[in-house]
Order: C-alpha cells, then structure tokens, then sequence
C-alpha cells in the first residue's frame, strides 16, 4: 500500500506544490484513503494486493488495487482539500501540542483527527462521492434459511 501512499502524495503535491511534505500531510492522506476504503468496502483487498506485490508470479497488470488508478488522483483532490480545510481553521497556524528535546519531536494538535472523525462521508467526499459510489463492493450476507 505504501507505493499508491506515495503515489497519492505525489498527486497531492503537484496538485498544491506549497503544501509542506511532513507527518501532518502523511497524517491527513493515511485518513482519506482509510475512510474511502472503508466507504466503498475495500478494505479487504489491501490484504491481497500486499500478497499479489510479495508472489512474484503475479504479474503488476493482474494486482488486485484496493484503490484503483481512477481513484487515486481523486483521492489527493480530497487530501488536498482537508488539509486547506484544517489549517485554514487553525489559522494556518498548527498549535503545538507536545515539544520533545533530546529525539527533537514536535507533534501538533488533533485538529485532522477531529476533522476526520466529525465529517461525514458526504461532508469528506463532497466533491468526489458521485466516483467512489462507482467503486462500491457490495457486501454479500448469506441467507441461513
């Protein structure tokens, strides 16, 4: 998963170049792809994509993507716009939440976790939904009549 991560983040900053490449970017496209996989129930197939990268007898055409490539720039047009969205609120400002001396750590306040986890799906992918609504596996509940 780490390559489309990468690939993502790409996307991300050619989309918005003066964005800055740090944890708090990482932290923001880790959520996006986590919810939108959540959202269209793809989750399970991180799994076998990890396994078809590790068998070197498949091939890269025949992946299985738990994002597919339609997504993916989509997805950084989403992470482009929650990042903007939390730190226009913070006033462009991230509040720093804990300093560390000797391992020189700063960690900033939860301002994406908190946007993350009160957004709703429609809310988070207003501008993508009609694409991911695409995207959607079904859930299949066997009948135990």
């Amino acid at each position: 998963m780490e390559d489309i991560t990468d690939l993502i983040k790409t996307y991300v900053l050619i989309i918005d170049p003066t964005l800055t490449d740090d944890d708090f970017l990482d932290f923001c496209i880790g959520d996006v792809i986590d919810r939108a996989l959540a959202y269209t129930n793809r989750e399970q197939l991180v799994a076998q994509y990890e396994e078809d990268i590790l068998d070197t007898s498949v091939k890269s055409e025949d992946y299985v993507l738990p994002i597919p490539r339609p997504l993916q720039r989509a997805l950084a047009r989403t992470v482009v716009g929650v990042y903007k969205t939390v730190f226009e609120s913070i006033d462009g400002d991230r509040a720093v939440n804990a300093i560390e001396d000797n391992g020189q750590k700063v960690s900033y306040a939860n301002e994406v976790a908190s946007f993350m986890a009160t957004s709703s799906d429609t809310q988070l992918f207003s501008g993508i939904k009609d694409i991911l609504d695409k995207f959607i596996i079904p859930t299949i509940v066997e009948n135990t009549y």
